[in-house]
């Protein structure tokens, strides 16, 4: 293989090109992910399936995306997109995927293969067809194609690349897996009480309430503290993944020095975070929250930050004030399960919102409710609502505001 041919190739195709991105967040709250790639430059679309977004951007705009984004599930750089019919077909159409642009010679893969009312159904036939498309491919190159590993369970080499194959209606679209796995996975939340928010998800029902325009988060349901965590990271530019190796570094576009300076100039650019203000009734729940919250600071080398986490009952407004002028929001994620009895449930919404109603006027919220019934038992004025499933249960987020 012509290394020097194929680093113009790289440069040319890859390093200066425009590519497709795509972004599977969650179903229901894609206008969070429409806010936050917005807020980075780059312009997202919904595709047909729910939870999927697709934007185009540069090979630094993907990794920025890796870096920065909260909202985002999974990331995955689209290399090739088209119909097929029969296998012949297919193999012509996965041989002219440039792959020596994409990955590395001899590098070790797994495959993944969705398919949906496609003719094209046996997977094995489609995984033995894409083996002789990349050895011929990099036969003609005279270079060594890549070499498929069988992986079980989640995969955490970054150096194993992932590629996904998704077939719907007879087009398929190959694409890498550039985020390696899940992103909801901060590497700071590693103490969870029943029933967590995941990190994603958090994040999203943060943007979607306002943050950006509030300058102190009320948090007095914090748990183990996902909401607080992630307003701080949110509003203070705190990279998500600050030590994560991933795939694309493994990519022949990789640049290290490119890339660090990216890092450095994205830590340059952070600011201290909005004031939050967390309690909780539970000591147990405050103890991962602490823990939690002083892995969030040892990876993003703060310091000198207080604890934001106290004890205290919602229903006995134990928060200590904000400041005058300040802008609050206030999140709440109330216990919803099916563990309590439905009166009893709708006991406990009634009582939430007369408590937020007369503890914190003036205040945007935000609130988790399951079902038109807690809603309606919430009695609160909503402004906005997101409909998703959290842990597969249906929920709606309100978005509000309580006069005063």
């Amino acid at each position: 293989m012509n290394q020097k041919a194929l680093e113009r190739r790289v440069k040319q195709h890859i390093l200066a090109g425009t590519h497709d991105i795509f972004l599977p967040v969650i179903p229901g709250l894609e206008e969070a992910a429409e806010r936050e790639t917005a807020s980075l430059g780059l312009a997202t679309e919904r595709e047909a399936e729910p939870g999927s977004l697709l934007c185009k951007g540069s090979l630094e705009d993907l990794w920025k995306i890796a870096l920065l984004s909260r909202t985002a599930s999974r990331l995955y750089l689209r290399i090739g997109s088209f119909k097929a019919e029969g296998f012949r077909e297919m193999r012509t159409k996965m041989e002219n995927i440039p792959w020596e642009l994409y990955l590395q010679e001899d590098c070790e893969y797994r495959l993944r293969i969705s398919l949906s009312h496609c003719r094209l159904h046996v997977t094995d036939n489609i995984a033995k067809t894409l083996q002789r498309s990349l050895r011929d491919r990099f036969e003609k190159l005279e270079g060594r194609p890549p070499r498929e590993r069988e992986i079980k369970g989640s995969h955490t080499e970054p150096q194993v690349q992932t590629l996904l194959i998704r077939g719907t209606d007879d087009r398929f679209t190959l694409s890498l897996d550039a985020g390696g796995g899940p992103l909801y996975d901060r590497g700071y939340r590693k103490y969870v009480t029943e029933a967590p928010l995941r990190e994603t998800l958090a994040a999203s029902l943060l943007l979607l309430a306002g943050l950006s325009s509030r300058s102190v988060l009320l948090d007095p349901m914090c748990g183990s503290g996902t909401f607080t965590l992630e307003a701080s990271g949110l509003t203070s530019g705190a990279m998500v993944n600050r030590d994560k190796t991933f795939p694309f570094s493994y990519w022949p576009s990789f640049r290290p020095a490119r890339y660090e300076w990216l890092k450095k100039s994205l830590i340059e650019s952070e600011k201290p975070p909005c004031l939050c203000l967390a309690s909780d009734r539970d000591r147990d729940s405050l103890g991962a929250a602490e823990q939690n919250w002083e892995d969030f600071r040892r990876i993003n080398q703060w310091s000198g930050e207080d604890v934001p986490f106290r004890q205290g009952d919602f229903f006995k407004g134990t928060l200590p004030p904000f400041p005058p002028g300040a802008e609050p929001l206030l999140m709440l994620n109330p216990p919803y399960g099916l563990r309590l009895p439905l009166n009893d449930r709708l006991d406990f919404f009634r009582k939430t919102g007369q408590a937020v109603k007369k503890q914190y006027k003036g205040a945007a919220w935000g609130i988790i409710a399951p079902g038109l019934d807690a809603e309606k038992a919430l009695g609160l004025h909503w402004e906005k609502k997101f409909l998703f499933k959290n842990g597969g249960y249906p929920v709606s987020f309100l978005t509000g505001r309580v006069p005063g």
